[in-house]
């Protein structure tokens, strides 16, 4: 009966404790024959992890990112705090780049890419235009 009650209260105070959350990005270079990609992040306020990825329009496979780190800065008393947020992508068992995106409130201002092997770095605006579909990712 103990072990019962035990595993009643565990089994209820779960749901309470694990909150994972995501949210999806949309990203283009723009131009003529524009790279696109969906950034979803997970987070888990209660734990404080965070997970993310990134898929391209033209790829079955996500890639994998993760967290490398999270900064805020209050530049107005009066919005909402800047966060700047850099993921590591990993490919295959390596490093391959790493993802920088720069946002306040709902604005997102700024994301680039770092390729690791060739050091270059590209650029890509956020699309608050393509919303993401009822089953999560972009609908280019």
């Amino acid at each position: 009966m103990k072990n019962l009650l035990l595993l009643t209260f565990l089994l209820n105070a779960l749901p309470a404790y694990c909150q994972v959350k995501f949210e999806d990005f949309c990203f283009s270079s723009g131009g003529e024959k524009p790279v696109r990609f969906n950034l979803r992040i997970y987070d888990d306020i209660n734990s404080k992890w965070s997970g993310a990825f990134v898929k391209y329009e033209k790829s079955k496979t996500p890639i994998s990112l993760v967290p490398e780190y999270s900064q805020t800065d209050e530049l107005d008393k009066n919005r909402p705090v800047q966060t700047t947020e850099k993921w590591i992508e990993i490919s295959g068992n390596r490093i391959s780049g790493e993802y920088e995106m720069i946002s306040q409130g709902t604005n997102v201002y700024s994301m680039t890419y770092i390729n690791n092997s060739t050091h270059k770095k590209y650029f890509f605006n956020f699309d608050p235009n393509i919303a993401p579909s009822a089953k999560g990712g972009c609908n280019w």
